[in-house]
């Protein structure tokens, strides 16, 4: 009894280790890429902030659908829906030549 109760705790400690790693590697994803949107797009103080806000709702919106299905037919379209209405977000935050500009590097890369 004592033994499956270690292991069911050192499974539960491994589970909120990995996921405790998972989120600190996606806010370093986040903050990365505000730090590259604001300096190639010249955004603001109070642009980069909303972007970085609107970057992480966005992620934790795409690890929610990734993590509801494993079919790529399901999801892929929830996740095209999801890239327009960060687009539009995007755009209500950003200039429209800071837009046009992004949408210009989303091509390239």
């Amino acid at each position: 009894m004592k033994k499956l109760m270690r292991l069911t705790f050192i499974f539960a400690l491994g589970l909120l280790f990995s996921s405790n790693i998972n989120a600190q590697a996606a806010e370093a994803v986040i903050s990365k890429e505000t730090a590259v949107m604001a300096k190639s797009l010249e955004l603001s103080a109070d642009q980069t902030t909303k972007v970085e806000t609107i970057l992480t709702a966005f992620q934790k919106k795409q690890t929610a659908i990734e993590s509801s299905s494993k079919d790529a037919k399901e999801i892929g379209p929830k996740l095209d829906e999801l890239d327009a209405s960060f687009a539009k977000e995007l755009a209500g935050i950003l200039t429209p030549a800071q837009f046009e500009k992004w949408k210009a590097m989303q091509t390239q890369g």
